[in-house]
């Protein structure tokens, strides 16, 4: 039986492919492709929509999947080991890949000199 973890980040992720589907939204190409940007943006305190403190949860996020020292390890528990990871990691691509669709939305709507002004 799934937890409510599991559910949820099933779902984000789930929602962020969705979203890259529908008419008049970034595709998923374009949200990765602009990751490095909104990154940059993000630090630089241009892009408003996320925060340095996601941003951080993010980077933890993909540590703690890279990891070889886990909560729950694979050696000794392998099924629910692998769960964690992959609940961590659902989290990780969802929220990026919502971040970076708000970021394409931003870009569009924010004039490119206003957006290098602020350096």
């Amino acid at each position: 039986m799934p937890t409510a973890r599991q559910v949820a980040a099933a779902a984000a992720v789930g929602r962020a492919v969705r979203s890259g589907s529908q008419p008049g939204t970034p595709g998923l190409g374009e949200r990765v492709r602009l990751l490095p940007a909104m990154v940059a943006d993000s630090l630089a305190g241009r892009f408003p929509g996320l925060t340095r403190a996601r941003l951080a949860l993010m980077l933890l996020g993909v540590v703690y999947v890279l990891s070889p020292v886990d909560l729950l390890p694979e050696s000794a528990m392998l099924l629910l080991g692998l769960t964690d990871d992959v609940l961590v990691a659902g989290w990780v691509v969802a929220a990026a890949m919502d971040a970076a669709g708000d970021y394409a939305l931003w870009r569009r709507m924010v004039p490119y000199p206003a957006r290098v002004s602020a350096e």
